[in-house]
């Protein structure tokens, strides 16, 4: 630290100062500020490099060296592979040299020269000899001490084994517990998810009593660090099939269906033939198969036309302008009225859709029993009743008519021909020819009779090929 003297003259110059001297004085209280800086950097210097070698002795003897050489190799000459090697101590520094077997053997030899206390530092002067006898016998050595080890813990491993094949085979016998697991899940695909989840818990714990029993308590953290991530990086591999799977589920817990039905899912129609862990398979109107992954049925829109047997069907005809629209369309709902398949319970009716330029648009709307009547069918033979009895009860189904004008002057010369105009003032019914009424002959009762071949196929195929199914007859339906 700066000594008194120091600080006198440093004031000393403050106070002699004056207003024609103020930048000397300025000066030297910099250069006190940096002598001050310095001694104090040699200082703390000093102090560290006396802390580094604090555990150095000031003072060394023969008979120190000497004991550290006997210590040093009455070390080495009980470890295998140092026997050879030789100690030279010389005021506590350490030179290592002869021969050891390899790199490892030296790396151990310094590490425990450095550890005994007095030595200064150590010199590696051992050469490798690499020799294939001593390798071999090392190996055998290991080999041998290694079988010791595993003679003297039989009977700690036979209990292991035997606590683990205890509850592995506790696991099991719960997992065939099947009448427990049918009871407290709604489906059997849910109820074989809650066996197979019980067999491999118990097997997890069974792994984890038996590493705590050896004493791998590290081991077991090892493991399930590496299963944590393993499992993630296997989860985002597999996004897609999980997805599936979580929605196979959730659909065999609530199904949205049942096997055979009628339904439309997004843009897809047909008949379910079975719900798997992956997908839902379809068979379509035209009898092919159309498989659908779960995780899309899960979000989308799904139309289920046999959850309800009764369905509404329309259809639409159009009448002359000139002809009175509310008796069209009483004269079409009696002819719908009077057909066997329609529902009289809801009653089907008719009303006006729209007024156009030379027609009259009527819909008409009946209920049908799907179970016992085609929908095509049945709206083909309405269409054709309800289009014959209009035209019976005189009146007309028009048809598109197209005016052409003759304005041009060389069409002159077709006035040899005879041509008939058509007076402005003239009703719908004069503008057309005059329609003659036909007495149709009373027809047998059409068939009208649902279409069952692509639900005997459904059928067929489900009773032949005994796949994998999520589905039930009796499941809780959503």
């Amino acid at each position: 630290m700066p000594s008194y003297r120091v600080w006198k003259k440093a004031l000393w110059h403050m106070t002699r100062s004056s207003k024609s001297h103020t930048h000397n004085a300025w000066r030297s209280l910099g250069y006190f500020f940096i002598i001050t800086a310095g001694v104090g950097l040699a200082a703390n210097a000093a102090s560290e490099e006396g802390l580094a070698g604090s555990s150095i002795s000031t003072t060394t003897s023969s008979s120190t060296d000497r004991d550290l050489r006997t210590r040093l190799e009455g070390i080495f000459r009980e470890i295998d592979g140092l026997q050879r090697v030789e100690v030279s101590v010389s005021k506590g520094v350490v030179v290592l040299s002869g021969e050891a077997l390899n790199d490892t053997a030296v790396e151990r030899a310094l590490q425990i020269s450095k550890r005994v206390q007095g030595v200064v530092s150590v010199t590696d002067s051992v050469s490798r000899s690499f020799e294939l006898d001593s390798s071999i016998q090392e190996l055998f050595n290991g080999f041998e001490n290694q079988l010791l080890e595993l003679y003297r813990g039989l009977p700690l491993y036979a209990l292991a084994i035997v606590v683990f094949c205890a509850l592995a085979w506790t696991g099991k016998v719960a997992a065939n517990w099947s009448s427990l697991w049918n009871r407290l899940s709604p489906t059997p695909f849910l109820a074989a998810l809650m066996a197979q989840s019980v067999r491999a818990l118990t097997i997890v714990i069974a792994l984890v009593v038996v590493l705590d029993l050896l004493g791998a308590s590290t081991l077991l953290g090892t493991l399930l660090g590496g299963a944590g991530v393993l499992s993630l990086a296997i989860g985002f591999a597999i996004r897609d099939t999980i997805e599936n799977y979580i929605a196979s589920v959730l659909m065999s817990v609530r199904q949205p269906f049942r096997p055979n039905d009628h339904v439309v899912i997004g843009e897809h129609e047909g008949f379910v033939l079975r719900l798997n862990a992956r997908a839902t398979v379809l068979m379509t109107l035209e009898g092919n198969h159309l498989r659908i992954p779960n995780a899309t049925v899960f979000k989308s829109t799904i139309l289920n036309y046999s959850s309800n047997p009764e369905r509404r069907l329309s259809f639409a005809l159009g009448v002359d302008g000139a002809d009175d629209a509310s008796e069209a369309a009483a004269a079409g709902l009696k002819a719908i009225e009077g057909q066997s398949f329609v529902l009289s319970d809801p009653k089907p009716f008719a009303n006006v859709a729209s007024v156009n330029d030379s027609n009259i648009t009527i819909e008409y709307f009946a209920w049908i029993n799907q179970d016992q009547t085609d929908l095509l069918k049945a709206r083909s033979s309405l269409i054709t009743t309800a289009k014959n009895h209009l035209e019976r009860k005189g009146f007309t189904i028009p048809e598109p008519i197209y005016r052409i004008r003759f304005d041009q002057p060389h069409f002159s010369s077709l006035g040899s021909e005879e041509t008939h105009s058509m007076p402005d003032n003239a009703t719908g019914s004069d503008r057309t020819t005059p329609r003659v009424a036909k007495v149709l002959s009373k027809q047998s009762a059409p068939d009208v009779s649902p279409d069952r071949d692509v639900r005997a196929k459904v059928r067929q195929e489900r009773d032949e090929h005994s796949q994998e199914d999520l589905l039930t007859e009796h499941g809780p339906v959503e």
